[in-house]
């Protein structure tokens, strides 16, 4: 710890030092008033259970749209200590949903005025208050002796999250994440033993800390910021839902994702955190229970990392799911090491579905996971007579079959294997992005149900010529709003 000063008191005094950490003692504790106040709860839970609750310890970094409400309701169910972390104040945008903010907390302290109301509610259970947030000096003291830490970091803020998860991973506690994602819930779960939230994030704290400097003071580069955003979407919504059911005229996923790139703010419905907060308060309570309780409950509760929980208000869905981390690899960009993996999947399983071995192609767009290939397409460009392989197969001339194509705009996608649900999307989506940013704005491709079947003649007579051509922008276009909706994709 690095020069945290902590001071002890029943009250906030009247103007607070943001440098300071407030503990803010119970005031004349009294069991009798304690047994009252959260009687309620008995016949759900046991007395001896509410007694396990009343000698926890929760964190909750993070006070805005879910944490403080998350706090509100741990201290009316009776947990003996909750900290509270949040170095923000409050702007008008937050009055649409966040605890603590009204007309006059604007321009105020997120974790001092939350505290404030919490003590209105209560003053019997112990308010830990860290106005400075998640930081280097913090960290290890907000994580320390937690039965359950909460992380409500805000979204950008990718170094305090790691230095969050650092400090848990070393106090030997668990986190629970659970972003609000239009009218759906995640929860996810990180243990010392889990998957790492740098895995997931691909970076470390050197670097994180960095980056969140820069968006934070608006000096990042374009591509700084997407990296950071599209990372953080992986975590927070391994699936974005599209509640639109004209996409023609509008597409939710689309609107969100400009809003977040352009303007550096996350949309947040207001009707959902009410409901997502008091999801993860029951998961908070779950968790305490499977711990300390020896009554054995049929909760669900979401698996570690890299698995999470779900609740969807608008489908009325609640599933336990696995997700499954992509990365794409674009060679010849990509290292040896992949292009060897790409080249190696493709001739093993040409082999098995067609009994040949193809040549290399220019260019392959990958799904990696690991170090294992689950797909790949690919993408060849005209020769130097100004061909694309399909046209020698089919020996088209040119001179008498005029085609639609230029050979500096076009590329023929090929070698199409995806051996896992979603997946294809996926690839068509990375194959046609990557397409484009090398100049080319048609696809030329070829179909037939040969192939399909796995005939493997196809590849010694070719059929009859089924050529196709692609746009490659309306496949973006297409693909933009749909691609989050599998949940085993994650677009990079």
């Amino acid at each position: 710890m690095k020069n945290l000063k902590i001071v002890q008191a029943y009250d906030l005094p009247g103007n607070p030092d943001a440098d300071s950490v407030y503990e803010l003692l119970p005031k004349d504790f009294s069991q009798s008033y304690y047994d009252e106040r959260t009687d309620r709860n008995i016949g759900w839970i046991t007395r001896e259970e509410q007694e396990m609750l009343k000698n926890s310890v929760v964190g909750i970094a993070g006070c805005g749209g879910m944490g403080g409400l998350v706090a509100a309701t741990l201290l009316r169910l009776g947990v003996g200590e909750i900290r509270i972390a949040d170095i923000e104040v409050f702007d008008r945008s937050n009055l649409n949903r966040q605890f603590a903010a009204s007309k006059n907390t604007i321009g105020k302290s997120k974790a001092f005025e939350t505290a404030k109301i919490l003590r209105d509610i209560s003053d019997d259970t112990k308010i830990a208050v860290y106005p400075q947030g998640i930081t280097e000096e913090t960290a290890d003291n907000f994580a320390e002796s937690c039965d359950v830490i909460c992380d409500e970091i805000e979204f950008w803020a990718v170094g305090s999250r790691i230095l969050l998860h650092r400090a848990m991973r070393e106090k030997g506690s668990l986190i629970l994440n659970s972003p609000t994602v239009g009218h759906r819930v995640y929860v996810t779960k990180f243990t010392p033993a889990s998957m790492k939230i740098e895995e997931i994030l691909e970076i470390d704290y050197e670097e994180a800390k960095m980056l969140q400097a820069k968006i934070q003071k608006r000096t990042a580069t374009k591509e700084e910021v997407i990296r950071v955003m599209e990372k953080m979407i992986r975590l927070a919504a391994p699936e974005i839902p599209e509640y639109s059911a004209d996409l023609e005229k509008y597409s939710t996923v689309a609107e969100v994702r400009k809003r977040l790139f352009e303007e550096v703010r996350a949309s947040i419905i207001a009707t959902n955190p009410p409901m997502a907060s008091g999801y993860l308060a029951n998961q908070v309570l779950y968790h305490l229970l499977d711990k300390y309780s020896d009554i054995k409950r049929n909760f669900i509760i979401p698996v570690p990392m890299p698995g999470f929980l779900m609740i969807e208000a608008g489908f009325l869905k609640t599933e336990n799911c696995k997700r499954i981390w992509w990365k794409t690899v674009v060679t010849p960009v990509s290292d040896a090491d992949e292009m060897e993996k790409t080249l190696e999947y493709v001739k093993r399983k040409y082999k098995e579905k067609f009994g040949t071995t193809p040549g290399e192609s220019g260019a392959y767009i990958s799904a990696i996971k690991g170090n294992t290939v689950l797909g790949t397409v690919a993408l060849d460009f005209p020769d130097a007579s100004g061909k694309l392989p399909l046209e020698h197969i089919y020996q088209i001339e040119r001179k008498i079959i005029k085609l639609a194509l230029r050979e500096d705009n076009v590329a023929q996608i090929g070698k199409w294997i995806a051996d896992d649900p979603g997946l294809s999307l996926f690839l068509a989506y990375a194959s046609s992005k990557y397409a484009l940013s090398l100049g080319k704005k048609y696809g030329f491709v070829t179909h037939s149900d040969a192939v399909a079947e796995g005939d493997r003649k196809f590849y010694i007579t070719p059929p009859l010529a089924s050529p196709y051509i692609m746009d490659f922008e309306q496949i973006i276009q297409v693909l933009e709003a749909k691609i989050s909706k599998s949940q085993a994709v994650t677009v990079l």
